[in-house]
């Protein structure tokens, strides 16, 4: 089970990453932006910013514990 989880966040991720290029040329080029892609990389942000933090703090609790 881990490593298909490992591999969906990898596919989410890339996924992201498609994204965040999409935004980018559709802002600074005259490429069209597909609607809700600007939608899709602020919550790929968030998820990924709070998957983060808790990560963080579960590494700072288990070094605080020990």
């Amino acid at each position: 089970m881990g490593d298909t989880l490992r591999q969906v966040a990898l596919g989410a991720y890339v996924l992201w990453l498609v994204a965040v290029v999409l935004v980018l040329a559709g802002r600074y080029s005259g490429f069209p932006t597909l609607p809700g892609t600007l939608t899709g990389v602020v919550l790929g942000t968030v998820v990924f910013v709070g998957i983060g933090a808790a990560r963080l703090l579960r590494t700072g609790y288990r070094r605080f514990v020990d």
